[in-house]
């Protein structure tokens, strides 16, 4: 809890940005765990505890200002039964969670904000924490290269699962203003970071400021997509997104955002479109236009953005839960539905439709009834 606050605010910005899942999780992954000191990890299972509850084509051309869409209808009202999972082992509560990503292998993982990080193979529990070479407990954000390398953001650097090693980074405060945000990964393998006082771009084993004498230079760099044409999307401090290729940082707008509004986290459609959370409600980007917020999607704090298998979008928020988004209309769910909380910091969702949902009260697992 040491870190809660000062997490709460940074990780709104996260973003799920490899949620590739499957719907039957494969055999466990190489990497084993302990959750005590020792020489070599080790691995630890233990079935959950749980509560339960019913209830880009990309353009690179600068657009003018946001256009507003035409009001949807109501959408078609789906009933999901709501369960929350509290603890993995005695001792050990998934509780103050605030980063997800269900991996190719259909893994789920699953970040806190002080206990490190978790994964799920469908049925038993794995904890990663500083004693197994994290950099540090609070993980903000996880993330998969094309060959399967797993990447965790964490406050005081980043690291890189390979085999049954982490191999840690950790950058110096003035390097990148003791603030890492994001994380997206190229095509090559190569990790981009997302921080305080700027984007960072993997050189070897080493870290370098990237695009110096661009508009991004100096910029802190809140959300990051990498698209499947290998570019990269950046939501920068000047409220701007940009699009990264060659070395050359395009500005794509929006031009209307109001003062004070904050890119949080960028997810990528199959239609080459792009879904944006603010702190102001979503927006959207494609054809090189952009649409501000439909009626009945949230106007306030985005925090996270997840497509299921139907092509419906899930929507995390703080104070008013999870919305689903199914192209027409919204439909929000709650307390009253069954959610442990109003504040969801990360949603993903797996090939069977199920949704997951990062809590402070919990992990939040919701199936269409």
């Amino acid at each position: 809890m040491k870190k809660w606050h000062r997490c709460a605010c940074a990780l709104v910005l996260l973003a799920v940005l490899a949620v590739g899942c499957t719907a039957a999780p494969a055999s466990p992954a190489t990497p084993t765990d302990t959750l005590a000191p020792q020489a070599t990890l080790t691995g630890t299972e233990v079935a959950p505890t749980a509560t339960t509850a019913t209830t880009e084509t990309e353009s690179t051309e600068p657009a003018a200002s946001a256009t507003a869409t035409k009001a949807p209808a109501p959408a078609e009202q789906i009933s999901m039964a709501w369960r929350t999972i509290t603890e993995v082992e005695p001792g050990f509560t998934l509780t103050h969670l605030i980063s997800l990503m269900i991996a190719p292998d259909g893994a789920l993982w699953v970040g806190s904000d002080n206990d490190g990080l978790y994964r799920y193979d469908g049925s038993a529990w794995r904890r990663y924490a500083r004693v197994n070479g994290l950099a540090d407990g609070s993980v903000h954000h996880v993330a998969t290269a094309p060959d399967g390398t797993l990447w965790a953001v964490t406050w005081f650097g980043v690291s890189r699962l390979q085999g049954e090693r982490w191999r840690t980074f950790t950058f110096e405060s003035d390097f990148v203003g003791n603030d890492l945000h994001s994380l997206a990964i190229g095509l090559d393998g190569v990790a981009w970071v997302g921080s305080g006082r700027g984007l960072l771009r993997q050189q070897g084993e080493g870290w370098e400021p990237a695009l110096a004498g661009t508009a991004l230079a100096n910029q802190g760099a809140y959300a990051l997509w990498m698209d499947p044409e290998g570019a990269l999307w950046v939501a920068a401090t000047d409220r701007n997104l940009y699009r990264v290729q060659d070395g050359e940082a395009t500005p794509v707008g929006p031009a209307d955002l109001p003062e004070g509004t904050r890119i949080n986290v960028l997810l990528g459609g199959p239609d080459g479109g792009l879904w944006v959370g603010t702190s102001r409600g979503v927006y959207r980007y494609a054809d090189g236009a952009w649409q501000t917020p439909a009626e009945g999607l949230p106007e306030g704090s985005v925090t996270s953005l997840a497509l299921a298998p139907d092509g419906t979008l899930w929507i995390g928020t703080l104070g008013q839960g999870l919305l689903r988004y199914d192209g027409q209309g919204a439909q929000r769910y709650t307390v009253g539905d069954g959610l442990p909380g109003s504040d969801v910091y990360a949603v993903a969702v797996d090939n069977d439709g199920m949704v997951w949902a990062a809590m402070a009260e919990g992990l939040a697992v919701g199936e269409r009834q």
